[in-house]
């Protein structure tokens, strides 16, 4: 009964990100009917959707890892207690940015003339709204990580000094934010003056010998895009990884001092322990 209770808890507090999902995938399979010639700026909605769903999958095995033992009791969180709230963020941002890509192919259709002038500030709005879960995820992670440890009947916590913390949010916001100016900057002046500025041209839907050359549904595109595209996931990546290493030899450390303070832990229990730290799974 206890374990119904916990999935069906589970389910309630994925349950708003399901719901994008579908209306996500929608917009995703009319947008592909449009007839884009080239899919990039598909890239940036799916891979907020993967984060959205790297969280969704992995949300039991990361958020509630827990060694249980009738001696100690520790309780790993890594990332957090709320990977459910960053699976919304991703799966939100993913349905407006697919939002953003099916206005851009209407736009191409029926208007392209006036794409070509303001079609790049689209591109800009899209490329933000990728950026922002990923800031935002990341520097949740380092906010609200915790390890709970339970021995002898007290209560003991452990998270990141107040400066590791600032140090890991400084390195999101000193790698995000120059690529940031640089992409708008880089971005507007491509736009507004495409003879100038190094750019690509992207090719949107109804590209074909039926417009005249003038209203050819085309943007330019700031090349810078593909660092931004590529960064954001390898940055919290790398936060993800260190938090999780500082962690992993904590709660190693701490099973040791416990299985030597209690000689009634057996080898294998501690050895069974000590694996399911490193393999990151639970019990």
């Amino acid at each position: 009964m206890g374990k119904e209770k916990a999935q069906f808890l589970h389910f309630i507090k994925i349950k708003p990100t399901l719901l994008l999902i579908i209306p996500f995938l929608t917009l995703y399979i009319i947008t592909l009917f449009q007839g884009w010639p080239n899919i990039y700026v598909f890239t940036f909605p799916l891979l907020t959707l993967f984060g959205a769903l790297f969280f969704l999958i992995f949300d039991k095995n990361i958020q509630k890892m827990n060694i249980k033992h009738p001696l100690i009791h520790i309780k790993f969180y890594p990332f957090g207690q709320e990977m459910s709230r960053y699976a919304l963020i991703f799966g939100g941002s993913a349905f407006i940015q697919q939002f953003v890509v099916l206005l851009l192919g209407i736009e191409a259709k029926n208007r392209p003339q006036l794409l070509n002038e303001y079609g790049y500030m689209l591109f800009i709005t899209l490329v933000v709204l990728y950026i922002l879960p990923w800031a935002w995820v990341s520097i949740e992670i380092i906010s609200n990580n915790q390890i709970i440890f339970l021995k002898d009947g007290q209560r003991s916590q452990f998270q990141l000094s107040k400066g590791r913390t600032i140090k890991y949010i400084l390195i999101v916001l000193i790698t995000l934010t120059p690529i940031l100016i640089l992409f708008l900057v880089d971005s507007v002046g491509v736009g507004l003056f495409s003879g100038v500025f190094q750019k690509a041209i992207y090719h949107l839907p109804g590209s074909n010998s039926i417009y005249p050359i003038e209203a050819d549904p085309t943007i330019n595109l700031s090349v810078i895009s593909i660092f931004v595209l590529i960064l954001n996931p390898l940055l919290l990546g790398f936060i993800s990884s260190k938090i999780y290493s500082i962690f992993r030899k904590v709660a190693e450390n701490f099973l040791i001092k416990a299985r030597n303070a209690h000689p009634r832990m057996t080898d294998e229990e501690y050895r069974a322990n000590k694996l399911l730290i490193k393999n990151f799974q639970k019990k």
